[in-house]
């Protein structure tokens, strides 16, 4: 083609497409014109109109194999045909409407399923996180493995080193969470706060909405108050007006400028959707001084150029510079480097892909299903094939015509499917399952809709690659006598729907089976028992009031007495963190005096440690294995007593009495403080009830050694929401202003616990059930089909005195073999497909007998139920009917 025509062959293969009739008109009048030539050129040689015309005529070869010649050379006929198959398959859809909804229902909860679970991995594992140049990100924090601590944070004097010490870093920054309340005109609101050092904008690489991020001169503790806004709280309290950026507000009490407001999309990296605004976390305030406890989280940007493995070997230096510096506090301990993404998203990401993995199975079912929809409807047109192989058609155009149907059906069956995606995503914004990170982001992104494109496109061809190549396998002499049922293209068929069948019973099972492993384990999980009674208890954080040790006692005993006195409480308490209200533990560095703890580098161990008031055994019914619990008399000045847990009396005493009297000293914010073990409580279950062990923990006297906050525990005699007001007033009656904290009963701190573990187990139930509906309906088609194709059979047998039984028996027993060689594929497919489930289960294995056992009785009920349906359909045939049909 030379470059002249070029322009010129594109625009005509642009009008072939798009301005046909055009082109047509423009072909048949360029034909005419050279016919009427020819005319012209016979006739001048001497011979008549008629005889000019036809030899014109015969000349040209024929008009239309002339047209078909102009039109391949256009080069866009695979295009023009395609059209055409795509006309022709709506009109077939259109002509078959009970078969076309029935396919695109099924393939929308396929593609939909699967597609709300992508969604769902796209969110919180593929997506980027919204930081600058996020790869160069990560977590910084000590861990000791050796003594089971790898939950990576730094202790606050550790990482004022670290900060001056590190080269690797560009910016590092450290956050801790909290709350803070808002006063204005008289009323009080609670607000979430991240409270971080200078450099976590710079680190994190996100600049202000409006405003500035903190500078050196906000950090200093009696520095004027500044904070910054979240776009979702300056929206919602402040109607995203700019003018509040220099505005002071009262926060905690103290007058608090706002200097800036952070973008809607900017979360911190925490995993969780957590923070109304952030304040500057000082780092020459109380506790900075402290290397035995761990609770500061740390974030660093690498510089240009330094790998993390670099860094890390960094890391290693300062760990060991650390441990000889301060043995004490140190020893044991490394610095870990971990991806921030990895950190975000924790343990979810395995859960997520094997849910993935649950909707793709659900996806293959509804993909055979339709594609045996294909199969059957295919053999109804297979008068129809036959007529159009008669008629020229190749069989690779047939395939193609049956392939773009069903690429048609699967399009329109994801469009639909792409809508119950954005409602599933909807229902999970709502919810906000616990424990699932950045489900604030979740939404239907290009990446989604693309996901759903090209699943749906994949089903097609899988649906009609099926259909078409073996639908098309048609002798045209038998098609066209209609008596292609009895062909071996018909016995191909039967087979092909028998295999997919068996298929779905089999993809169906092991989604059932591990539903049922997880329901089952989620059952384990709810009966277990916590140590304690939740039922009937009332929860809410409260802060300590005053500067000294005694004013947050006195405050504390002031606040318990006017709750004990509010009608319908049966006993009141207070303590740092009681059991399954918190993700972690308070822990400090314990030694037992006259014996040691087993720790080769220094006698002391890092053990959870609570302070609570009397009361706080009964009240959550904790038992008291030996000596006593906390008591009135257990205050300041009096001398320093504790109660340990049955793991710490065991461990280190061999039993409950035997630990009574001796004293342990506790490293506790920067001092020592001797404690006599006075009591032994039963083991509770503190972060969840996946918990296999107790580790030792101590309880403190909190009149004797009061904490900064606590949690409130009230037994209640009905209803524990009930007594939010009476109970925020009596805060107000012991002289502090301040809103309860998270007021809830403590059976929501249970559900709260098992709430992965519920969506889990619930989601694989939705998916196991979508699959079994789609394989039960798949197997009722193919008994209905073949039955329908035994009518004259059933006649003859039923002429011949053969029972209704006899028929029942003969039909359902067709479906249960394939139900059975189903079920067997699918017991030993689940065998090994749930060897992933490992790490979600809980005192369940992943061969327990009654999971598989009932999941694959109940599919067996349920296929038989579909089987029966046309079976009892077919002892209805009249056998005069049955003898004449053909």
């Amino acid at each position: 083609m030379g470059p002249e025509r070029w322009p010129y062959k594109m625009s005509l293969r642009f009008r072939s497409l798009f301005r046909r009739k055009n082109v047509e008109q423009e072909l048949n009048e360029e034909l005419q014109f050279h016919i009427e030539q020819q005319i012209q050129n016979y006739t001048d040689k001497g011979l008549s109109s008629k005889e000019a015309h036809y030899m014109a005529m015969r000349s040209m070869g024929g008009v239309e194999q002339q047209k078909e010649k102009c039109r391949s050379m256009r080069r866009v006929n695979h295009i023009e045909n395609l059209f055409k198959d795509i006309s022709f398959s709506f009109r077939i859809l259109r002509k078959n409407p009970g078969f076309t909804f029935v396919a695109i229902i099924t393939l929308a909860l396929g593609i939909g399923s699967n597609s709300a679970v992508f969604s769902v991995l796209n969110s919180v594992v593929l997506k980027p996180l919204p930081f600058k140049d996020p790869s160069r990100i990560v977590n910084i924090g000590e861990i000791n493995p050796k003594a089971d601590d790898t939950y990576p944070v730094f202790a606050p004097a550790n990482y004022v080193d670290f900060e001056k010490q590190q080269n690797a870093f560009e910016s590092v920054a450290a956050i801790n969470t909290g709350g803070v309340t808002y006063t204005s005109n008289g009323e009080n609101e609670d607000w979430d706060v991240l409270r971080v050092t200078e450099g976590y904008f710079q680190t994190l690489g996100v600049p202000p909405l409006a405003g500035r991020i903190f500078a050196a001169g906000d950090m200093p503790q009696n520095a004027p108050g500044t904070a910054i806004l979240s776009y979702r709280l300056w929206q919602r309290k402040f109607g995203g007006d700019t003018g509040i950026i220099g505005k002071t507000i009262t926060l905690g009490r103290r007058p608090t400028t706002i200097i800036g407001i952070m973008p809607e999309y900017f979360r911190a990296p925490l995993g969780t959707d957590f923070g109304d605004l952030w304040m500057p976390l000082s780092t020459d305030g109380p506790g900075w001084d402290e290397r035995d406890a761990r609770y500061v989280r740390v974030f660093g940007r690498l510089k240009a150029g330094i790998t993390q493995a670099r860094a890390q070997s960094e890391m290693d230096i300062l760990a060991s510079h650390f441990a000889e510096l301060y043995p004490a506090s140190n020893k044991g301990w490394s610095i870990k480097l971990s991806d921030v993404m990895e950190y975000v998203t924790g343990d979810v990401r395995p859960a997520l892909l094997i849910l993935f993995a649950a909707g793709c199975c659900v996806l293959l079912v509804a993909s055979a299903n339709v594609a045996n929809l294909l199969l059957a409807r295919a053999n109804a047109r297979k008068r129809e094939l036959g007529i159009r192989a008669a008629l020229g058609a190749s069989r690779a155009r047939l395939i193609r015509q049956v392939l773009v149907e069903s690429v048609m059906l699967t399009l329109i069956g994801g469009a639909l499917g792409a809508v119950l995606t954005a409602l599933a995503i909807k229902t999970l914004q709502q919810l906000r399952p616990v424990h699932l990170p950045r489900v604030d982001e979740l939404n239907l992104d290009w990446r989604v809709l693309l996901f759903a494109l090209g699943a749906s496109i994949v089903a097609g061809c899988f649906c009609g690659a099926i259909s078409g190549w073996l639908s098309t396998r048609v002798d045209v002499g038998m098609a066209l006598n209609d008596g292609g049922s009895r062909t071996s293209g018909g016995l191909r068929q039967a087979r092909a729907r028998s295999i997919l069948i068996v298929a779905e019973i089999s993809l169906s099972l092991m989604l059932l089976v591990s539903a049922g492993l997880l329901m089952h384990s989620f059952y384990r999980l709810t009966r277990q028992d916590p140590g304690f009674d939740s039922h009937n208890v009332f929860t809410a954080g409260i802060g300590a009031v005053g500067n000294s040790a005694e004013e947050r006692g006195q405050f504390f005993q002031r606040l318990i007495e006017r709750i004990n006195t509010i009608p319908g409480i049966e006993s009141a308490s207070l303590a740092t963190r009681p059991p399954l209200l918190y993700s972690g533990t308070v822990v400090f560095p314990i030694s037992i005096k006259g014996q040691s703890t087993g720790n080769a580098a220094s006698d002391r161990i890092m053990t959870t440690v609570d302070s609570a008031t009397p009361d706080y055994f009964r009240t959550l019914r904790i038992p008291i294995k030996a000596g006593r619990g906390i008591t009135e008399q257990d205050r300041i000045g009096a001398r320093g007593v504790c109660v340990v847990n049955e793991s710490l009396a065991r461990r280190y005493f061999g039993s409950t009495e035997k630990a009574l009297g001796h004293e342990i000293d506790i490293t506790y914010l920067g001092g020592v403080i001797s404690q006599e073990i006075v009591g032994v409580a039963g083991n509770v279950k503190r972060l969840s009830l996946t918990e296999v062990t107790e580790d030792p923990a101590i309880y403190l006297p909190e009149f004797q050694v009061p904490w900064f906050g606590g949690e409130i525990v009230a037994r209640t005699k009905t209803n524990p929401a009930e007594y939010t007001k009476a109970i925020q007033q009596a805060v107000r009656d012991a002289g502090s202003d301040q809103n309860l904290y998270l007021p809830r009963p403590m059976d929501e701190a249970i559900s709260r616990s098992v709430a992965q573990p519920r969506f889990y187990s619930e989601l694989f139930g939705v998916f196991a059930g979508i699959a079994v509906v789609l394989a039960c309906v798949g197997l009722y088609g193919v008994i209905s089909y073949a039955t329908g194709q035994r009518t004259q059979e059933i006649g003859i047998r039923v002429a011949l005195g053969a029972k209704k039984i006899d028929i029942i028996r003969m039909i359902v027993g067709q479906g249960m073999i394939l139900v059975i060689v189903g079920v067997i594929l699918g017991i030993v497919g689940a065998l090994g497909a749930t060897k992933f489930l490992e790490t979600l289960l809980y005192g369940v294995t992943t061969t327990d007998i009654l999971s598989y056992f009932s999941v694959s009785l109940l599919l067996v009920i349920v296929a038989m139920f579909a089987c029966y349906i046309p079976a009892r359909r077919a002892t209805k045939v009249d056998p005069i009917t049955a003898l004449r049909y053909e």
